[in-house]
C-alpha cells in the first residue's frame, strides 16, 4: 500500500489526492508537489509587511522623544512586536512549503 509523503496515511489505488491532508499523490512519472500560489502570496507578503513594521515601529520607538512625541514611543514598540508576529509567521509558513 502507498503512503502519503506529507501526513503517512494509506492511499487508495488509483487516488490523485490523499484522503486524509489533500495533498496530491506523487506518481511514478516524476511529478512533484508544486506549492500553492496563495500559499506563496502570503508568505511573502508577511515577510515584507513584517520588516516594515519592524523597521517603522524600530524608527518610531528609537527617535520619538527626540521629536517630541513622547506619547508615540508605545506605539512604535506594538509595531516592533507586531513585526515580529508576523515574521515568526511567515518562517512558519516558510516551513510548511514544499518544493
Amino acid at each position: 500500500m502507498v503512503t502519503c509523503s506529507h501526513c503517512g496515511d494509506e492511499i487508495q489505488p488509483g487516488a490523485v489526492y490523499c484522503d486524509n491532508c489533500g495533498v496530491p499523490v506523487h506518481s511514478e512519472q516524476g511529478q512533484s508537489y508544486r506549492i500553492p500560489y496563495l500559499s506563496r502570496l502570503w508568505f511573502l507578503l508577511g515577510l515584507f509587511a513584517g520588516l516594515i513594521l519592524l523597521g517603522l515601529g524600530l524608527l518610531i520607538s528609537l527617535f520619538a522623544a527626540d521629536m517630541g512625541m513622547a506619547g508615540n514611543q508605545a506605539f512604535g514598540y506594538a509595531m516592533v512586536v507586531i513585526g515580529i508576529i508576523l515574521l515568526v509567521i511567515s518562517a512558519m509558513m516558510f516551513g510548511r512549503m514544499k518544493a
